[in-house]
C-alpha cells in the first residue's frame, strides 16, 4: 500500500510541475460604463505600498468624521499613479457627498465613459492584481491606454463576515 501512495505522490508531483495543473486566472465580465457626474471629498497622498492599509483606514476614519452627512455613497480609491518598481502609489481615499467638505480636498468627476468589472470575493493582493490585470488589458486593447482608476467597495468586512460576499467595483475611466 505504502508503494502506491509513493507512485501516486510523484505522479501527482510531475503533474503539478509539468504546467498543466495550473489554474486558470479567473475569467471576469468587463462592461462599457458611463459614471456619472460625481462630487468627492477626498485625502490624497503619495505613499509605499505597504502603506496602503494605515492610509486607508486613517483617511477613511478622517473623511467620515469631516463629511459626516454629507456623504452620498460608498467609498471608493482612486489611483493617480501605480508604480510598482518604487512600491509606490499617488492615491486617494474618497467618498461621493452633497457638498464641499471643509478640510478636505473636493474633486469632481465629469461623467465619463469608460469600463466597469465587479469583483468578488477577498481583498487578496491576488484577486485585485487579477481583476486589474484584465480590466487593464481590455481598455488598452480598446484604446484606453491612461485611464483613471477607481475601485468602489460595494460590500465589505463592514457588512459581511463571509469575504467570498465581498464585491468591489473596478472603474477605469477617460480622463
Amino acid at each position: 500500500m505504502e508503494k502506491m501512495l509513493d507512485r501516486g505522490l510523484e505522479l501527482l508531483k510531475e503533474y503539478v510541475e509539468s504546467g498543466k495543473a495550473e489554474v486558470p486566472a479567473p475569467a471576469y465580465v468587463i462592461e462599457d460604463y458611463t459614471f456619472p457626474a460625481t462630487t468627492f471629498a477626498t485625502i490624497r497622498k503619495t505613499i509605499k505600498m505597504n502603506e496602503m492599509d494605515s492610509f486607508m483606514h486613517q483617511s477613511d476614519r478622517d473623511i467620515k468624521a469631516a463629511s459626516g452627512s454629507q456623504i452620498k455613497g460608498n467609498k471608493y480609491i482612486i489611483a493617480y499613479t501605480w508604480d510598482e518598481a518604487k512600491g509606490e502609489t499617488d492615491i486617494a481615499m474618497a467618498y461621493p457627498v452633497n457638498g464641499p467638505v471643509k478640510g478636505l480636498s473636493m474633486l469632481d468627476i465629469p461623467e465619463s465613459k469608460g469600463y466597469k468589472l465587479v469583483l468578488t470575493g477577498a481583498y487578496t493582493m491576488e484577486n485585485f492584481q487579477n481583476a486589474h490585470g484584465a480590466i487593464g488589458k481590455h481598455a488598452g486593447e480598446n484604446g484606453l491606454t491612461d485611464p483613471l482608476m477607481m475601485e468602489e467597495y460595494i460590500t465589505g468586512p463592514d457588512q459581511e463576515t463571509d469575504s467570498n460576499k465581498w464585491v468591489t467595483h473596478i472603474y477605469y475611466l477617460h480622463k
